[in-house]
């Protein structure tokens, strides 16, 4: 094998740096499978976009045990010929029925937690998740840009910018 001349070293050293930018840049998050969990809006024109993080407070809404379950069941709430016609759950009914499994929260919370967010409460049927955190840590568990704006009243708030992401699992 044959070197090239030294004096063709800096040209060399330029086509690899050149070649190694062009590359797309990989991470954990680009590799691991996602869903898309929330879409971005686009900001209103009365808006202002400002570069500063932010904290806030936010609810995530959780699958629950039985969609297609509880879909039925509501349609059967106002149905006179449903067994379940002005059949109304406790809380804790609904939640025993058709709310998140526990598995499912506890993993959610060990997630969120991981990226600097405080959990708060769970709703008492186990669909609403109330978190709280910074844009930062935000933008970094959904996987997307959140943008801190004022809005036209003056008020600072967070939006996504572009589809927010969870890993499927």
């Amino acid at each position: 094998m044959r070197l090239p001349s030294p004096s063709r070293w800096p040209a060399l050293a330029l086509s690899l740096v050149l070649v190694g930018l062009a590359l797309p840049t990989t991470s954990a998050v680009a590799l691991e499978a996602r869903v898309a969990v929330a879409s971005a809006s686009p900001i209103p024109s009365s808006d202002t976009i400002v570069q500063r993080a932010i904290t806030t407070s936010f609810d995530v809404t959780l699958r629950g045990a039985d969609p297609a379950g509880l879909a039925s069941f509501i349609a059967g709430l106002s149905d006179a010929t449903s067994p379940n016609y002005r059949h109304f759950l406790t809380p804790a009914q609904f939640a025993r029925r058709f709310g998140a499994s526990k598995p499912t929260v506890a993993a959610l919370r060990d997630y969120f937690t991981g990226f600097g967010l405080h959990v708060g409460s769970l709703s008492r049927g186990r669909i609403v998740l109330h978190l709280r955190g910074t844009t930062t840590d935000i933008a970094h568990a959904f996987a997307t840009p959140v943008a801190t704006v004022r809005r036209g009243d003056g008020v600072l708030a967070a939006q996504f910018t572009s589809p927010a992401t969870l890993p499927r699992e």
